[in-house]
């Protein structure tokens, strides 16, 4: 079975060893995949509102589909719903099943704003053509960067969200459907805030920003 893991975040990754939130749930998609099943694996950058027919050719080439996208302002990026109109209108001469699950993170602790991008998701197929295998929505999606301080929130924590996933993995090696589900880290909310809050204030301090220009999440 062929399956493009789509990264739809507009991050560009400057170095090898840099990677978004995005990058790092779509690399544990795949390596939880990879421990039960063999399959083979195509990745795909989506950072520009068209992806370009080569790209789009070789999309609509794979037998699955795995969407990772972040949420902004509780919606999808921008560029990515232009992409979407274009492998729409190239899907018209599509004849082969294809299947499609995401995995979507919010900066917010609580992984709610995530679910009415899978809903938007859910109806892009139908009108493609597509099969919805179901989607996780992740929140606290920061505490998966290894490069912030509110990373090791996530290590010995986040059992909830490699049980989620683990389900999201099987489906997708199984070819089945599964509902929507969420999840965040298994770390307090009290907890989460104080150290992303502390983050922000460190980066701002580097940026030169005066701290009364601060807004603290609450």
């Amino acid at each position: 079975m062929k399956i493009a893991l789509i990264n739809a975040s507009p991050r560009l990754q400057m170095k090898k060893h840099e990677h978004t939130v995005t990058s790092l749930l779509l690399e544990d998609v795949r390596r939880l995949i990879r421990k039960g099943s063999q399959h083979e694996f195509v990745e795909f950058h989506i950072k520009t509102a068209y992806p370009g027919e080569d790209m789009i050719r070789s999309i609509l080439s794979c037998d699955v589909l795995v969407i990772g996208f972040p949420v902004y302002l509780s919606g999808l990026p921008a560029h990515m719903l232009s992409a979407m109109v274009a492998i729409e209108e190239a899907s018209v001469w599509q004849a082969k099943e294809i299947m499609v699950y995401a995995i979507g993170h919010s900066a917010l602790y609580e992984a709610a704003e995530v679910f009415p991008s899978l809903h938007m998701l859910e109806a892009w197929c139908e009108r493609c053509s597509f099969n919805w295998g179901g989607g996780m929505a992740v929140g606290a999606g920061i505490s998966h960067d290894q490069k912030n301080n509110v990373s090791d929130l996530a290590l010995g924590r986040r059992r909830t969200y490699l049980r989620r996933l683990t389900g999201l993995t099987e489906a997708i090696s199984d070819g089945v459907p599964i509902l929507n589900a969420g999840c965040t880290t298994d770390a307090s909310r009290n907890s989460f805030l104080r150290r992303y809050n502390r983050m922000v204030r460190k980066r701002a301090r580097e940026m030169g920003v005066v701290p009364a220009d601060i807004k603290e999440e609450s």
